[in-house]
């Protein structure tokens, strides 16, 4: 009898601690509103997300990183979403995506965190794409004479005659030293006013080039779907995508001062561009990102195992 009763214990208290955990993990998650993108076409939707290092809102007086250049060109992420949110922790800025059943998916990621050299390569090429490509673009930057860098600027004037600094087409002086297939388009940043003659918003913009690997030292995240396909023929179809996320300025030489705002933020984001199918039958995924630039267990704590920062949700509905 002491015997069971003692047991009978055990089994309750470990089942107090898993719940605190999962209460505790759900209380740390981040979890905003579902996402399904922009209806480009019948069949065609594109999803755009955003990768940041910290956050950069400014409602919270308390945050260290609030950001209110970037804000203003950006005022979605004025609000700070919720008061349990660490603001110092890397994020993906939708985590939670749907999209329909035998739809073309167009992601546009435009990442302003760092690179972090990525452990495994498996990862540093795109998987399950549409061709199996991705298109990279890293903001063209120069070396000055002081051995600093600075975003190029190159000032024309849009329809409107609104004064901008417009992309950069891509050309051989854009590909990487001794590996020709390694060629990204350059582009420049909208944001700032040419002669205090208006602003514009970043895009992808001319000379998109498509690559099928990274380099190791310029992965910064990965953005990785995947899920446990069923065995019958109702069952949730296989999906895997994994792309490799290019970190800002990652071309930049190392020890490269590179183009930031007072807030510490890049100037202009990373942007890479990858399309699959989603599958013909309803599922529900997760996506995640396998590349380490979270806190503690070798870069895989923190953001990288609390839902909704480096990790999500993607739905394929009927």
């Amino acid at each position: 009898m002491r015997k069971a009763l003692g047991s009978t214990i055990f089994v309750v208290v470990v089942a107090l601690i898993v719940a605190g955990v999962g209460y505790s993990l759900n209380a740390l998650a981040r979890l905003p509103q579902t996402v399904t993108g922009v209806k480009t076409s019948p069949g065609a939707v594109t999803i755009h997300e955003d990768v940041f290092p910290f956050s950069p809102c400014t409602s919270n007086s308390s945050n260290p990183h609030a950001d209110a250049d970037f804000v203003a060109l950006n005022p979605r992420y004025a609000q700070c979403s919720s008061s349990n949110d660490n603001l110092n922790w890397v994020w993906y800025s939708d985590p939670i995506i749907s999209a329909p059943v035998n739809t073309v998916v167009t992601m546009e990621i435009y990442n302003y965190d760092s690179a972090t050299p990525i452990l495994n390569n498996y990862f540093t090429q795109p998987q399950g794409t549409t061709a199996g490509t991705m298109s990279v673009q890293i903001p063209a930057i120069k070396q000055l004479k002081d051995g600093s860098y600075q975003q190029l600027t190159t000032a024309t004037a849009n329809a409107s005659g609104v004064s901008g600094l417009q992309p950069v087409a891509l050309s051989a002086a854009n590909c990487q030293p001794n590996n020709g297939s390694l060629c990204y388009a350059q582009y420049e940043s909208l944001t700032a006013p040419v002669q205090g003659a208006g602003t514009g918003v970043y895009g992808p913009g001319t000379g998109v080039a498509t690559t099928t690997n990274v380099p190791a030292a310029y992965v910064s995240h990965t953005f990785t779907i995947h899920g446990i396909a069923g065995s019958t023929s109702d069952a949730q179809p296989y999906l895997y995508i994994s792309v490799p996320i290019s970190g800002a300025y990652a071309d930049a030489p190392s020890g490269a001062s590179t183009p930031a705002d007072a807030a510490g933020l890049p100037l202009a984001p990373t942007i890479t561009t990858f399309s699959f199918t989603t599958p013909s039958r309803p599922g529900s995924y997760i996506w995640q990102c396998f590349d380490p630039c979270g806190a503690n267990y070798n870069g895989f704590g923190g953001p990288m195992s609390t839902k909704g920062y480096m990790s999500g949700t993607f739905t394929v509905t009927a």
